[in-house]
């Protein structure tokens, strides 16, 4: 029976390759009956029309990042002068051309998903139209050329990981809010790829230096808390150039909200904006739209599922400062990365 078996595979091997599929007796019974699928219809001698899907991810892309561009050759026949004959599958080993505005970037091959991909590095600004062209030359195929994909990079403020001690250099010396920082223990932690966010004193703020005088942009940040504890808390506060008298800030917390304060004197009132539960094991995005006087806040949860938003005007003048927020002393404080502001 064994030597049955592994002639069956042989065989099926065999004619898996004839095929133009990729395939070995060593693949295993399971593996060369599911590549069957693989396998471009053909119907009465006729070439399987030829077509390409093309994607990118991520579907934001920013200048001086990294674009996946795939590219799927799909060979599908369905002609109705056929009764009931309707044969879809994939060209698998298909070299792909990538372009962007009819130059070449490079090639590709195919897998048995019939997929192939392209990195562009290092995006610059610019327009750009990618396609994706499969040359059915010399082949049973026909020529296929994808529809055009085109972004336009956008252009950072401000870009941070925060996936080592280095990015550090990017942040002023902390502000304290109606109480004195003398020590700030801010650090790259390896553990969570991130910074760990704290200094001594009560209220303030760590300045984001490039931000300081901007206006009409998006901001946003993951945040994680380091306890469930209330006053570990992580997001982004606003102070005017010369004052810390109005303190705007919106922070999520360990006890599980984000909420608003407008901190001015000993009032410290809350909003709250949404939930976030269990802030201290769970990533949250938490963004701030600041256009003129006015500021939107909006929280998202792991799967960028919009969870609450919050809308207020403060009056900080010109030369606004905008910096992580931090409270309650060196024993609390979140972890950030990701840190990325945008001109809308």
């Amino acid at each position: 029976m064994n030597g049955a078996l592994q002639e069956l595979g042989e065989t099926l091997a065999d004619n898996l390759v004839a095929m133009g599929v990729s395939a070995s007796a060593s693949d295993g019974l399971t593996t060369l009956a599911n590549k069957i699928t693989s396998i471009a219809p053909s119907v009465g001698g006729i070439t399987p029309t030829v077509s390409i899907d093309i994607s990118k991810t991520p579907s934001t892309v920013y200048v001086g990042g990294n674009v996946l561009i795939s590219a799927k050759v799909n060979a599908d026949y369905d002609d109705e002068s056929l009764t009931n004959v309707d044969l879809k599958g994939v060209l698998q080993g298909a070299t792909v051309t990538f372009k962007n505005n009819n130059t070449v970037l490079g090639t590709a091959v195919t897998g048995s998903d019939g997929i192939a991909t392209y990195t562009m590095s290092n995006i610059q600004s610019g327009n750009y139209s990618i396609t994706a062209h499969f040359d059915g030359t010399g082949t049973d195929y026909e020529s296929a050329t994808s529809s055009a994909l085109t972004f336009t990079p956008i252009n950072l403020l401000f870009y941070d990981a925060c996936n080592s001690s280095s990015g550090l250099s990017n942040y002023g010396t902390p502000v304290g809010v109606g109480s004195t920082i003398s020590t700030n223990y801010t650090s790259y932690n390896s553990t969570e790829n991130a910074y760990d966010v704290r200094t001594n004193g009560d209220w303030g703020m760590i300045p984001i230096t490039a931000m300081t005088g901007q206006d009409n942009y998006k901001i946003s940040m993951l945040v994680k808390t380091r306890s469930n504890n209330g006053a570990s808390r992580g997001g982004f506060g606003f102070l005017a150039s010369d004052s810390t008298n109005v303190f705007p800030c919106w922070k999520i917390e360990g006890n599980g909200a984000c909420n608003y304060t407008l901190k001015q004197g000993s009032s410290e009132p809350n909003t709250k904006v949404c939930d976030t539960p269990n802030a201290q094991s769970t990533w949250y995005k938490i963004e701030l739209i600041k256009t003129g006087t006015s500021y939107t806040c909006n929280v998202y949860d792991s799967n960028d599922t919009l969870l609450g938003t919050h809308t207020t005007t403060v009056d900080l003048g010109s030369s606004v400062r905008c910096g992580l927020y931090r409270v309650g002393g060196s024993s609390y404080g979140a972890y950030v990365k990701e840190i990325r502001a945008e001109p809308i």
